[in-house]
């Protein structure tokens, strides 16, 4: 179980950076 709790942990750091690139993004 530990694994799937890391996975999903890194899983929500990956959708952050790309929301913050689409924001940045936009913003530019």
């Amino acid at each position: 179980m530990p694994n799937l709790n890391m996975i999903a942990e890194r899983v929500d750091e990956i959708e952050l950076s790309r929301l913050l690139q689409l924001v940045l993004g936009c913003a530019v």
